[in-house]
């Protein structure tokens, strides 16, 4: 399974339970900081959607832009960017870029965040999902494992 069809099935796994975060957060009795941050979900979770589809046809255009440099002579480098894909490309990464910004900056005062309920590890996993931190994001699952939070 590759990186882009793990973060498409964990998106659409998670995404659904993110629906009713901000219920479930207001029902818990959870840190100030992790209540926040499930509250961001409503936020979160569309910004990402759109980042990943923003980015997969950023990728798309990259993979076309370096297939046609293919019969460039080495090194590529200053003639690849003169290539119409070149300049389609950075049209394509500008929309994805601006949005995953806005992602990293809702999030960003989260990071790091030691997270004790399911819910706030589940929005944790969605955001690494597009951002190919799904490692760090598996991390939370298993210490809330071992800490018996969740069962097998």
């Amino acid at each position: 399974m590759t990186a882009s069809t793990r973060r498409a099935a964990l998106g659409a796994i998670l995404a659904a339970p993110l629906a009713s975060v901000p219920a479930l957060a207001a029902t818990q009795n959870l840190p100030e900081a992790e209540a926040r941050f499930i509250a961001i979900g409503p936020q979160l979770v569309p910004l990402l959607d759109e980042f990943d589809r923003l980015w997969a046809i950023a990728k798309a255009a990259h993979a076309d832009w370096w297939k046609a440099g293919e019969h460039l002579p080495r090194p590529r480098w200053p003639a690849m960017e003169s290539l119409p894909e070149w300049k389609i490309y950075s049209d394509l990464v500008e929309p994805a870029e601006k949005v995953g910004d806005a992602a990293w900056a809702l999030y960003d005062p989260f990071d790091g965040l030691h997270l004790t309920s399911l819910q706030a590890v589940l929005l944790r996993c969605r955001w690494a999902a597009s951002f190919d931190l799904e490692e760090e994001a598996m991390a939370d699952i298993k210490r809330l494992w071992r800490e018996g939070t969740i069962c097998a």
